[in-house]
């Protein structure tokens, strides 16, 4: 995990508001689609605690294509539902991520954002201990045939993330590829004492008015090798 001070706020705060509007939605939509399995055929092997799956909540899914396709060599395939639009990523012949589309009104600048997966033997028995410990539960837990069990949670700084216990299995723990995920990480913004809801120190700040510290999730591909 990575700590900053000030700098981008605003920006971390934009894709915040991108996370928590859009990752709510979407998987509620998702039951209309059939989701394909984290990795096929299944191996039944579960990694406890290891990033498996990251989607991408975008109000551009064309232009998220044309940009991930050329810059790491991805391919996709469409799927669709009545009020969502759904591409899955593939690295060969492998499905290594999603996208969503999620639109929005002309007016408005909301950033895409990834949302990372992480995972569990027991989605609920996760969502249980991550809510007694400050987490806020945004969507399910919910099954999806072929994918598994999911929710979708805040931690107390924030930052947006999904639990999945997979129905196939998750993938290995192998030599990563170029186009492949290789790590992801939590980074958490901390703005001055002054300004924190919690600071001991003097502020003419009204409680209310004064800004939380943030977090999200950034993943990491695989480029190339040296």
């Amino acid at each position: 995990m990575h700590q900053f001070g000030q700098p981008h706020q605003l920006l971390r705060r934009e894709l915040l508001a991108a996370l928590l509007l859009g990752t709510c939605a979407v998987p509620a939509a998702a039951a209309q689609l059939q989701l394909p399995p984290i990795i096929a055929p299944p191996t039944q092997q579960h990694l406890v605690g290891k990033v498996i799956f990251q989607e991408l909540v975008t109000p551009d899914l064309t232009r998220a294509r044309q940009f991930y396709g050329s810059l790491l060599g991805w391919t996709f395939r469409d799927l669709a539902a009545d009020e969502l639009a759904y591409t899955q990523v593939l690295l060969g012949d492998r499905t290594i991520g999603g996208m969503f589309q999620r639109s929005v009104p002309a007016d408005e600048h909301r950033q895409s954002a990834w949302l990372t997966y992480i995972s569990t033997l027991d989605t609920d028995a996760t969502v249980q201990t991550a809510v007694q410990h400050g987490a806020k539960l945004l969507f399910g837990p919910r099954g999806f045939p072929d994918r598994g069990r999911e929710a979708v949670l805040a931690d107390p700084q924030g930052a947006v993330f999904a639990v999945l216990a997979s129905s196939s299995g998750d993938p290995p723990d192998l030599l990563a590829e170029p186009g492949e995920w290789i790590w992801s990480s939590l980074i958490r913004t901390l703005l001055p004492a002054s300004i924190r809801p919690c600071s001991t120190a003097r502020s003419t700040r009204h409680p209310s008015q004064r800004a939380p510290d943030t977090s999200s999730w950034h993943p990491r591909v695989m480029r190339g090798r040296a």
